[in-house]
C-alpha cells in the first residue's frame, strides 16, 4: 500500500499533482525538479527516487493527460446514435473535450514541449492523434448522413481545429465561443 503525502494519497500522487501544477503555471522547462520538491514538501532524494530524470515525470504525466482525452472521446462515441444531430454531437465533443482546463492547458504544454525537442513525446502525441483521429472518424460513423460523411473526412483537421481553439481560449483571445466553431465545422 501507498503512503500517504499529506493532502496526497500517495507520494507519487503529490508528485504528479504538483509537476502537473507547476507545468501548467510556469511551463515544463522552467519548472525544475528542485521547485516540485518543494512544492510537494518532498526531499529531492525522495522525489529522484520516484523519478529519477525529468523526462520520466513528463512522460508519466503525458501518458495520464493523453489518456483523459482519449477517455473523453470514448465517451463521446458511447453517446452518439443515428438520432442525435450533427450540430449537437460536435458541441457536446466541444464541451467534452474543453470543460476541464487543466486537461486542455497541460496538453498544450505538452504539445510546446515536443515541438521543442522531446522526441519521445513528439511520437507518443502524434501516435495518440492518429489514434483521436480514427476514433473521431467512428465517432461520424455513428451519426446519421449527410454531416456524417463530412465529419469523418474532417477528423483530422477538427483536431487541429480544437487545439488552436484551446490555445486561443487558454490565451484570453475574447471573442472565442463554441458556436463559432460548430458552425464552422458544419458549413
Amino acid at each position: 500500500m501507498a503512503k500517504q503525502h499529506g493532502e496526497f494519497e500517495s507520494v507519487r500522487a503529490a508528485i504528479l499533482e504538483t509537476a502537473t501544477r507547476l507545468f501548467t503555471e510556469k511551463g515544463i522547462h522552467e519548472t525544475s525538479l528542485a521547485d516540485i520538491a518543494k512544492e510537494a514538501r518532498l526531499s529531492k532524494g525522495t522525489l529522484y527516487y520516484y523519478y529519477p530524470s525529468k523526462e520520466h515525470l513528463v512522460n508519466d504525466i503525458s501518458d495520464y493527460n493523453l489518456g483523459r482525452i482519449t477517455d473523453l472521446l470514448f465517451n463521446w462515441i458511447d453517446t452518439l446514435n443515428r438520432d442525435r444531430e450533427a450540430k449537437e454531437a460536435v458541441v457536446m465533443l466541444i464541451e467534452m473535450l474543453t470543460a476541464d482546463e487543466s486537461v486542455t492547458k497541460l496538453h498544450l504544454m505538452l504539445c510546446a514541449d515536443a515541438m521543442m525537442g522531446n522526441s519521445s513525446l513528439k511520437k507518443k502525441m502524434a501516435t495518440k492523434y492518429r489514434e483521436w483521429t480514427v476514433m473521431l472518424e467512428v465517432g461520424s460513423l455513428k451519426m446519421s448522413a449527410p454531416m456524417s460523411e463530412r465529419l469523418r473526412r474532417m477528423s483530422q483537421s477538427l483536431l487541429a481545429l480544437f487545439d488552436g481553439f484551446c490555445l486561443q481560449m487558454n490565451i484570453g483571445v475574447e471573442g472565442i465561443n463554441n458556436d463559432a466553431l460548430v458552425e464552422l465545422i458544419l458549413e
